[in-house]
């Protein structure tokens, strides 16, 4: 009678062993977004929709990629460079000009900020410039030679960092006040702290490696444009997720 019970009770332990190890198969990357942002995960990708078995796969092996550092970051190992893009044109394409990748997000520039990059679309097998930013992202303005953070400022290029080379300075007030001319205060942000992440922003669509390291390249929406956040899936960096604006 002991042993019949034994037996029964091995079955029901796995069964749900089972249950559980499926559950956990099942999270993807979406499931694990929201703890990103809260220290626990890694963020998912808004990019490109293609690939949504691989999308899961990555979530599950996900690289937990911390904020960035406050002020230039103490450590002084060589970070990785951008790879060659597996799928993106080598050279910024015209727009209007031909693409068979239905939805292939490409970006070119080397501005420190995604919105003063070129985001290119390829829709109906052409593509087509889906940001092109103008003035005041053709030159730094009203940036000093060394703010120091929590110094005084006046938000003159709103989201716009000022580059430092190892830093990028924001003049900001307030989550909810970045409007031109506003009094504020300078917050300044290093490279992201996992040093696995390239120092600056990469492209999207460049090359990259490990699978699902994700990087964020800025503290929350309210200081830096939306689009501050990298994953890399399939070799290629796509976008990751807004960043939530955060009260100070």
């Amino acid at each position: 009678m002991n042993s019949a019970r034994s037996r029964g009770l091995g079955a029901l332990g796995a069964l749900l062993l089972t249950a559980t190890l499926g559950t956990e198969a099942c999270a993807g990357k979406s499931s694990s977004s929201q703890t990103a942002h809260d220290g626990g995960g890694t963020p998912g990708a808004s990019g490109s929709g293609s690939g949504g078995g691989s999308a899961a796969a990555a979530g599950a092996n996900a690289t937990p990629s911390p904020s960035p550092c406050s002020g230039a970051c103490p450590d002084t190992a060589e970070r990785p460079s951008s790879l060659p893009p597996p799928k993106c044109p080598q050279v910024e394409p015209m727009p209007t000009g031909s693409c068979n990748e239905v939805d292939l997000e490409c970006s070119y520039g080397d501005s420190p900020t995604p919105a003063c990059r070129r985001l290119y679309r390829c829709q109906s097998e052409a593509w087509t410039l889906v940001s092109d930013p103008t003035h005041p992202c053709e030159t730094a303005v009203d940036c000093p030679a060394a703010p120091v953070p929590g110094m005084d400022c006046i938000v003159s290029t709103p989201k716009t960092p000022c580059d430092y080379g190892d830093q990028l300075c924001y003049c900001t007030r307030a989550p909810d006040d970045l409007s031109v001319g506003v009094p504020g205060t300078w917050a300044c942000f290093g490279a992201p702290m996992n040093p696995a992440c390239p120092e600056r922003l990469p492209n999207i669509g460049e090359g990259c490696a490990p699978q699902a390291l994700a990087c964020d390249y800025a503290v929350n929406g309210c200081i830096a444009a939306p689009d501050s956040t990298v994953f890399c899936r399939d070799g290629a960096w796509e976008q990751g997720e807004t960043l939530p604006c955060a009260s100070k």
